[in-house]
């Protein structure tokens, strides 16, 4: 789990966006995890996204690398 913030500025219109970035790494890119654990770890990406929607209005991006 990483957080960071991304600062822009144009012209008079200034904005924090607060980012959290969840990076799995059991499985690799552009496939689907093919041991328990990744499969254990993907279950855990959804519950943490569920979780974040109820509390949260703002968006979700998701993207491999």
């Amino acid at each position: 789990m990483r957080n960071f913030q991304i600062f822009y500025k144009k012209e008079n219109q200034e904005k924090i966006i607060n980012v959290q970035q969840i990076h799995i790494i059991c499985w690799n890119d552009h496939t689907i995890p093919k041991a328990e654990i990744g499969y254990k770890a993907l279950d855990a990406v959804i519950t943490l996204i569920d979780d974040y929607q109820k509390e949260n209005k703002n968006s979700i991006v998701i993207h491999c690398r």
